[in-house]
């Protein structure tokens, strides 16, 4: 017969153990306390928002549009082939001729942006800025592929017809209000129309307006001025919205084809300049815009080591550049996100460039943007864009 221990031995089990819990408290009592915090995420009751901005490099259909010069991108035996002709550029024209544009190639082209923005990642972004896009009816089908329930494109006058577009999914907490398209205006632009700037409008938690602006400026072979002319125009319509409403959220993206040498830097000095610009008039206000890229390499807490140096690659002058940008008005930064309660406030850390393995390409021991080949039947060979997408979060 097992016997068990006896009533004093219990007792004197039960005292130990109670000595000792006392002990291990006070010892734990003496260490320092440390509060993890990060600044990166945000608090339980918030949603996060991700918007990314994409050139996409050509996504046209297969069929022409109506006083545009898109003979490039039609199919081979097409009529209008002809007039490639009157391209002044001996590369441009040749390439116009032999590329043979169809639907199935379109397709591709389609299949091979959505597999860009989705590799490595679980699903496509709320929001996404498309550049270098055609017309309506490609935009329709890249939504489709990608899951959106929504998307508004402008209707320029860019002679070869490229568009910008914006393709979002909504939730309860943001609502779309409409949409506008800016025109840029000026002497230059009259013999040399270019693409229009997007504005998108939602409103966040029925509080906070916000305007999403997608642009492609005029391209670095173009006057200097004429980058300066869209930034001017830019800067204008930002200040419309935000000058008198506190509460007004503006989101900048797209291909900017500025590059860092330009001076004065349309960008920095014109379109953020601040209202002691020398390049600016003296009674011009400040838009208040942070460039989320310099933003997030200048936060210590956000590891930069691994961002590729820009997103489009000069590959005559072996050079790197950011011709694309996000910049975020600076009512978004904020180094105490539970003040803000519910107004829509920048992720910290959250800015990405986007360069999966997938949509690499080795080029003299640097991998860049996998340009596409127009010429491709199928994935393996088509590549993807000659840009990378880039994108950030913000809370709602």
């Amino acid at each position: 017969m097992k016997l068990g221990p006896s009533r004093s031995t219990n007792g004197r089990l039960k005292t130990c153990l109670l000595r000792s819990l006392l002990l291990l408290s006070l010892s734990l009592m003496s260490l320092p306390h440390f509060f993890p915090v990060s600044l990166a995420s945000p608090d339980s009751s918030s949603h996060t928002y991700e918007v990314m901005s994409y050139n996409v490099e050509n996504l046209f259909d297969a069929t022409h549009d109506k006083d545009m010069e898109d003979w490039e991108f039609l199919p081979i035996d097409h009529p209008l082939k002809s007039n490639c002709g009157q391209i002044s550029s001996p590369a441009n024209r040749k390439r116009c001729y032999r590329t043979d544009w169809t639907d199935e190639k379109m397709e591709l082209k389609i299949s091979q942006i959505a597999k860009a923005i989705l590799s490595e990642r679980a699903t496509a972004p709320d929001m996404l800025g498309v550049v270098e896009i055609e017309n309506k009816n490609v935009l329709k089908r890249l939504a489709n592929k990608l899951g959106y329930q929504k998307y508004v494109i402008t209707e320029g006058e860019d002679e070869r017809g490229i568009n910008v577009a914006l393709l979002f999914n909504l939730n309860d907490h943001i609502k779309y209000q409409g949409y506008y398209q800016h025109t840029i205006d000026g002497d230059w632009f009259e013999e040399h129309p270019t693409r229009n700037i997007l504005e998108v409008v939602f409103k966040i938690n029925d509080r906070y307006p916000l305007s999403v602006f997608v642009n492609h400026w005029p391209a670095p072979q173009n006057p200097h001025a004429a980058r300066v002319e869209a930034a001017k125009m830019l800067r204008t319509k930002i200040l419309a919205r935000t000058k008198d409403d506190p509460n007004y959220r503006v989101v900048v993206v797209g291909d900017f084809n500025t590059v860092n040498t330009e001076y004065p830097n349309p960008v920095d000095e014109i379109l953020i300049g601040s209202d002691s610009s020398t390049f600016l008039s003296p009674s011009s206000l400040s838009p208040a815009l942070t460039n989320v890229h310099s933003q997030y390499i200048n936060d210590p807490q956000c590891d930069s080591s691994q961002l590729p140096p820009g997103t489009y690659y000069y590959t005559q002058e072996k050079v790197w550049n950011d011709l694309d940008k996000i910049l975020v008005s600076s009512n978004m930064i904020s180094s105490d996100m539970q003040s803000k309660g519910n107004a829509p406030q920048l992720l910290p850390c959250s800015f990405d460039i986007h360069n999966p393995r997938a949509i690499n390409n080795r080029y003299k021991n640097v991998f860049i943007p996998w340009r596409y080949n127009f010429s491709s039947e199928n994935a393996d060979d088509a590549g993807f864009s000659d840009h990378y997408p880039l994108l950030f979060k913000f809370t709602l």
